[in-house]
């Protein structure tokens, strides 16, 4: 399988500076964050009832589920859509720290034009573009339409407005000074590669669900010095060795869930304990591996493949492990 294409924001950043009006330094988090509200049980609960595939009058719903929704309210659909076509229509409006306030114009009727059709469209056009982009971007303003006549004088025009706002603007709503800057990322010293290692073992596990811990630590990488042979079923040659990659590739999965799930709760990269809740989801790998499939199919259909985060030398380890345990008897 290819290696998917990297989508870092130093190729996205000149793209939101001119089109936009929004920039920001390089920082992996932002992908990092679109690829594990995929993988969280609890958004996709909260995309499930959002989109009607669920009635949530039939499920019992964690204690701080609304959480998760406002999370969802605010980063949406992460499953087919790109992360590109996420980060410009979304989630970078999510994290801008300053809002500058402007004037747009939407369209202009010449003298003697009339609203046909052509114009009636073009306006509609207009009005979904500033919704989408200027208006978000702003940090969704109270925002006054107006049909402003162009006069012979600047001075006349901005009379109008001045005596339009004096006589009919009593109220003025408080001042913006962020977008949505509640959305921060969590800076701290976790490392990119840390994240990958917890993906790489989730998503192995959720293509070989039924065999031993160890297999899964051996073809993701976990522990090199800890890597046994498959073959080997006596546990005084392998037991100590094998034990330990058990315990290890069980930390990652824990700290994938653990990650996944506060995510969905608007902090990342976060390990904070989750509180106990019998009603939070938990991973069930073979339906993962069914969405993650599904997502891969999506980006297939649309010539863009290649998982998201790829096994470490998946095939050459693989070779070396030999075949794959066939139960999980020496688990």
């Amino acid at each position: 399988m290819k290696n998917r294409p990297t989508i870092r924001l130093e190729y996205i950043n000149p793209v939101n500076l001119t089109r936009y009006e929004v920039d920001y330094a390089d920082d992996w988090r932002y992908q990092k964050l679109f690829q594990w509200l995929q993988i969280s049980p609890s958004y996709r609960l909260a995309h499930d009832i959002a989109t009607k595939k669920l009635d949530r009058s039939t499920v019992t719903l964690p204690r701080d589920f609304d959480q998760v929704e406002r999370t969802y309210t605010a980063f949406g659909d992460v499953y087919e859509i790109f992360f590109a076509e996420w980060w410009y229509k979304r989630a970078q409006f999510c994290f801008k720290n300053s809002t500058e306030l402007k004037i747009s114009e939407l369209a202009r009727l010449h003298q003697d034009q009339t609203l046909d059709a052509t114009f009636v469209e073009e306006l509609r056009g207009a009005l979904d573009n500033y919704e989408n982009t200027d208006r978000m971007q702003q940090g969704n303003p109270e925002t006054l339409f107006l049909a402003v006549p162009i006069t012979s004088s600047r001075k006349e025009m901005l009379k109008l407005l001045s005596d339009y706002i004096a006589t009919n603007i009593r109220q003025f709503p408080p001042p913006i000074t962020t977008n949505n800057a509640q959305w921060k990322l969590i800076k701290d010293k976790t490392r990119e590669r840390t994240l990958d290692i917890d993906m790489r073992v989730f998503i192995n596990r959720c293509q070989n669900p039924d065999v031993p811990l160890y297999y899964i630590g051996n073809i993701s990488g976990v522990a090199p010095h800890h890597e046994t042979d498959s073959e080997i079923k006596d546990r005084n040659i392998v037991g100590p060795a094998r034990r330990n990659m058990e315990i290890l590739t069980s930390r990652h999965l824990n700290r994938a869930y653990c990650r996944a799930e506060n995510a969905a709760r608007g902090k990342f990269p976060s390990l904070d304990p989750l509180p106990e809740d019998p009603n939070r989801p938990s991973f069930d790998y073979e339906e993962q591996e069914k969405h993650l499939q599904k997502h891969e199919n999506w980006k297939r259909a649309r010539n863009f493949v290649g998982r998201f985060v790829k096994s470490k030398n998946f095939g050459d380890r693989v070779k070396q492990m030999n075949s794959k345990p066939k139960s999980t008897s020496d688990k």
